[in-house]
C-alpha cells in the first residue's frame, strides 16, 4: 500500500474546488462583475446576492442582465463576451495540479469537484482537467452556492451515500 493511500485513511472521497485550487485564469478581466456594475450604473440597485444568483443559475450574460430587469445594448455585450471569452480561453491547470491529481486518481478513492461559479466556466474545466472526475458539483446545476448545505449535500449524492470526504477547504463532511 503505497504511503499516500495509508495517510488517507478511512477517506472515501476527495473534493477540489476548481478555480484558485486546481484552475487559473491567467487573463482576469472579470465579465461578471463588470455587468453587474454596469447594471448599477444604470440604475439598478445592487443586492448582497448578485454574485450569489449569478452563479446559482444557468445563465450568460444577457440572460443575467434578463434576470436582473434590463437589457443590455448590443456594443456593452460584445465588450463583456469578448471579455469572457479571453478569460475562458485563458485558464489553465495549476503546474502541481495534475501531479497531485494523477497521484490522487491512483489510489483508486473518487475524485469530485465542487464549485461556485458562473454556467460558462465550467467549459474550460471540463477541457483542461487532466482526466474526467468521479462527480462535478457547479453552483449553478444545484441552484445554491457553497457554503449552502445543498452544495455539500449534492457532493455526497454524486460520490457517495455514506463516508467521509476530505475537502481542499479542510472539512470533514
Amino acid at each position: 500500500m503505497s504511503p499516500l493511500v495509508e495517510s488517507l485513511g478511512s477517506v472515501k472521497a476527495i473534493v477540489f474546488d476548481v478555480y484558485g485550487t486546481l484552475l487559473e485564469i491567467q487573463d482576469r478581466r472579470r465579465p461578471y462583475a463588470q455587468l453587474l456594475q454596469w447594471l448599477a450604473r444604470a440604475g439598478r440597485v445592487p443586492c448582497h446576492d448578485d454574485a450569489a444568483e449569478v452563479m446559482s443559475h444557468i445563465l450568460g450574460l444577457a440572460q443575467t442582465a434578463q434576470r436582473f430587469g434590463m437589457a443590455l445594448p448590443a456594443s456593452v455585450l460584445a465588450s463583456l463576451k469578448q471579455d469572457l471569452y479571453a478569460e475562458l480561453d485563458s485558464v489553465t491547470l495549476y503546474p502541481d495540479a495534475r501531479r497531485a491529481l494523477t497521484a490522487l486518481h491512483e489510489t483508486g478513492i473518487p475524485i469530485a469537484v465542487c464549485s461556485n461559479l458562473a454556467a460558462p466556466y465550467a467549459i474550460p474545466a471540463l477541457e483542461v482537467l487532466p482526466f474526467g472526475m468521479d462527480a462535478y458539483v457547479w453552483s449553478f446545476n444545484v441552484g445554491a452556492i457553497k457554503p449552502d448545505p445543498a452544495m455539500y449535500r449534492a457532493v455526497c449524492q454524486s460520490v457517495l451515500k455514506m463516508g467521509r470526504i476530505i475537502t481542499t477547504a479542510n472539512l470533514m463532511l
